[in-house]
């Protein structure tokens, strides 16, 4: 009889557990999206996920675009670092907390994410910008966005 009062008394802890950890899963993707819609149809960004030490792809990721800044302001486009624990911009200076948790950062990597929010592409570092620019300019919203910047 013992036994299986400590069986019902493990299943009810084992489904608080649960449920206690499906609530943080969820703020923590709640908070992540709150902090990339003050970016929505405003820019796009390369989300750079990187939990090394130091950041060392991340700085490399970003200074293969140093000589780009005119291109990338062409195309409303900004870094955001991931470290694991909190988001960054490109000087490295903590903007927001950001959980893993969500599927965007899973993995290491550069991510593209457009100016609706949605995750166009992804990479393993090291991304070259003319790869970055290609893709960028044949989304049908940067090619409006060109069309309306050639009209007279």
């Amino acid at each position: 009889m013992a036994f299986f009062i400590l069986l019902i008394q493990e299943v009810f802890v084992m489904l608080h557990f649960k449920l206690f950890l499906g609530l943080i899963c969820f703020i923590n993707i709640s908070m992540y999206s709150q902090d990339l819609s003050d970016y929505r149809w405003k820019n796009r960004i390369l989300l750079l996920s990187d939990s090394g030490e130091m950041l060392q792809k991340s700085k490399k990721q970003i200074e293969l675009f140093a000589a780009y800044q005119e291109d990338m302001e062409e195309r409303d486009l900004i870094f955001l670092i991931f470290d694991g624990k909190v988001g960054r911009d490109q000087d490295f200076k903590i903007i927001s907390q950001i959980s893993r948790t969500d599927n965007i950062a899973r993995s290491e990597g550069v991510f593209l994410i457009g100016k609706d929010g949605g995750v166009k592409w992804e990479s393993e570092f090291f991304v070259k910008p003319s790869v970055i620019f290609e893709i960028i300019d044949s989304m049908p919203m940067r090619r409006s966005e060109m069309r309306r910047k050639n009209k007279p």
